[in-house]
């Protein structure tokens, strides 16, 4: 084998190695980002509907653009994910976007405040979007003691892999005032040297 062959060949190895290498650091701190979310979780206020074997209907607040599409995109019983505004800290707010579940796994989003349901209907005029959400027993027990329009606080897992919402809790709780996080302003940019503007 020639000096130069065995060069190429010796760099080769040298990039297939970093490469997998910066492959298995990466798969490592996704890893760990989808650990860290696993454990946190989020709030989210609703009216309650109804509650069946296993799930719980609810109205959900949401945006006016979300009204432009989800009447045409969404036919009632779709799996659907629900993105919600902040209004507070690990406090959603209102729908900001919806997208169909096959869509977002395949864009690989199941962390944040995310949450997977199934479309029932939206009312434009009431600003709600209903939906039906899977919930453990123990949540189902105490939605089903709760009377038609109720306000209910859910809390919910910010890792949502499936498209079976995952949920922790329901309560009859008052919906608060939603103060959203507030952004610093950005410094102004240092003045370009060559004077202009």
């Amino acid at each position: 084998m020639t000096r130069m062959l065995r060069a190429v060949v010796v760099l080769q190895g040298l990039v297939l190695a970093t490469l997998v290498a910066a492959t298995a650091a990466s798969a490592q701190s996704t890893v760990a980002a989808t650990e860290l979310f696993a454990k946190r979780t989020y709030a989210w206020w609703g009216n309650y509907v109804s509650a069946d074997a296993g799930s719980v209907t609810v109205k959900v607040p949401a945006k006016d653009a979300v009204f432009g599409y989800v009447a045409d995109k969404f036919k009632p019983g779709e799996s659907v994910v629900l993105t919600w505004t902040l209004g507070g800290k690990d406090i959603a707010d209102m729908v900001l976007y919806v997208e169909k579940f096959e869509v977002m796994q395949a864009s690989k989003v199941d962390v944040g405040y995310i949450l997977p349901v199934e479309f029932v209907s939206a009312d434009a005029a009431a600003k709600t979007l209903t939906v039906k959400a899977a919930v453990p027993a123990a949540a189902l027990q105490a939605a089903k003691g709760l009377a038609a329009d109720a306000s209910i606080k859910v809390t919910t897992p910010m890792h949502q892999p499936k498209n079976v919402a995952m949920i922790s809790a329901i309560e009859a709780a008052p919906r608060p005032e939603m103060v959203a996080p507030t952004i610093p302003e950005l410094p102004a940019p240092p003045p370009r040297r060559d004077g202009g503007n």
